[in-house]
């Protein structure tokens, strides 16, 4: 969902009902962690208000990619995600070359955190 041309609105093949549908289908079937796409915060915060509408707030877990090399940006996508989600940016560490590079970065990305 991260990826341009993943949507018919964006280019792609995927209609652009699929996802919720998907989510709903999900959600029946007592799934409660979701993966969302964290380079579009419009998109996380109408997944949120879905999830939280049908599974009530606190029960459910957010985990979103789409950052860093996809131009998401962790603060604005943690000011809609709510409180418990979970930023994933593991290119973003090893795509690093030695600990101390992975470490640098990894405090970087941590202080987006809000």
């Amino acid at each position: 969902m991260t990826q341009q041309g993943f949507l018919e609105s964006d280019g792609g093949f995927i209609a652009d009902s699929a996802p919720e549908r998907i989510y709903r289908i999900a959600i029946a079937c007592g799934v409660t962690d979701f993966v969302v796409p964290g380079n579009k915060p419009e998109s996380v915060l109408k997944y949120r208000n879905l999830f939280e509408s049908e599974l009530g707030a606190g029960n459910f877990t957010l985990y979103a990619p789409g950052f860093i090399s996809q131009g998401g940006n962790i603060s604005e996508t943690g000011k809609v995600a709510g409180d418990s989600w979970h930023a994933i940016v593991g290119s973003a560490l090893y795509n690093q070359k030695g600990r101390e590079n992975i470490r640098k970065v990894a405090t970087e990305l941590t202080s987006q955190i809000t």
